[in-house]
């Protein structure tokens, strides 16, 4: 296991929308080319390899990296890449996907691969000519130092073998050029948009847009209200099972999650309200606000601290993000009290969570 980034995302957030919206979508092309496709060997695996992977009776069918960057620049993503050239080239013949909020800047006449290939090479030639090979980033990878860069960080967590400098170096020039390369099956995630990046209002929309294409090739009649809770209970889904995962990182590989566990809510009548999915839906926007509370100065007078690591606000909201939807919502329902559930048929009048209570008086008591 390369590393476990369980505690930092949840099934609310970017990444987890995107592991759902990219499981649904293998469901969907694979039912176009078999219309009675066999699911059941088919899983998602959160937090494993990589920040998500699709396995089947064969093993890892794709790894991929998510990163809600709010940059563009090439170098941002050099580190995400490295892990993604490490790990496929363990595996042949698998592909490797970077999910990106913002397109990648590529200078005019630079392909993607070269420039893979181009910070591979560095790493190679940083040993290479260093006149103390101990200050390398491969040989400091070697060490049980702690303050080492994280390009280091990340080769020691791949455990390759051998575990020696050569060995190592021996390893990256075959990512770029052996039988074995990987740098020819890392790609930037193209969407049905036809762009290779998708924002957090896009992937709410493609998730919706992608459950109906199943409805329709399936000839199930379906509402818009349906739709929306197989949304919700899907993230719910996602997110029980990455506070499982932190709770157990260290008891092993985590347990992945059955396709066949995500058609039995594609296809279940969840038109009667309750109160799961009353909480999945108060989650999924109380998530959605925490950057927007930390963004906005008038919000948070003092987010300059966040540059520089002072500031509580992200632990708390890791602490907050790990809660169960249920947690969360009870806890809200006594800040507030004076919301009512107004009508157990109706979503729009059931859930009145009040936003500007959030914003601006819970929110501010976590950082006192």
């Amino acid at each position: 296991m390369a590393h476990d980034a369980s505690a930092t995302w949840n099934g609310f957030n970017y990444q987890g929308k995107v592991a759902i919206f990219h499981s649904l979508r293998v469901i969907n092309q694979k039912l176009n080319e078999d219309p009675h496709f066999d699911f059941s060997r088919f899983e998602l695996v959160l937090e494993h390899n990589e920040d998500f992977e699709i396995r089947d009776q064969n093993g890892p069918q794709s790894f991929h990296q998510v990163k809600a960057y709010n940059e563009t620049s090439y170098s941002k993503f050099e580190e995400a890449l490295l892990e993604l050239a490490i790990e496929i080239k363990k595996h042949p013949g698998v592909k490797g996907y970077l999910h990106t909020w913002k397109a990648i800047d590529l200078p005019v006449g630079t392909s993607f691969e070269s420039k893979i290939i181009e910070s591979l090479r560095e790493i190679i030639r940083n040993y290479d000519e260093a006149l103390d090979k101990n200050v390398s980033v491969i040989a400091k990878s070697l060490t049980k130092a702690k303050d080492i860069p994280k390009k280091a960080k990340i080769i020691r967590r791949a455990s390759i073998q051998p575990q020696t400098a050569d060995g190592i170096k021996a390893f990256l020039e075959e990512a770029i050029e052996g039988d074995t390369k990987s740098t020819n099956r890392i790609e930037r995630y193209k969407y049905p948009t036809e762009l290779y990046c998708c924002d957090i209002e896009e992937i709410n929309n493609l998730i919706p847009s992608e459950l109906e294409v199943y409805y329709v090739k399936n000839g199930t009649n379906y509402t818009s209200s349906q739709v929306d809770k197989v949304v919700k209970f899907f993230l719910g889904k996602i997110d029980s099972h990455i506070i499982e995962r932190h709770r157990s990182v260290n008891k092993g590989d985590p347990i992945p999650i059955k396709f066949d566990e995500l058609l039995n809510i594609v296809n279940t009548d969840l038109e009667d309200m309750s109160d799961t999915y009353l909480a999945n839906k108060f989650k999924d926007q109380f998530v959605s606000l925490l950057p927007l509370f930390c963004s906005d100065t008038e919000l948070c007078s003092d987010n300059s601290l966040c540059d520089e690591n002072k500031c509580n606000w992200h632990e708390l909201t890791d602490y907050l993000c790990q809660l169960p939807p249920e947690t969360l919502w009870d806890y809200y329902r006594g800040f507030s009290p004076h919301k009512k559930l107004t009508s157990k048929c109706n979503t729009d009048n059931a859930f009145e969570a009040d936003i500007d209570s959030i914003l601006h008086t819970l929110f501010p008591i976590f950082i006192c």
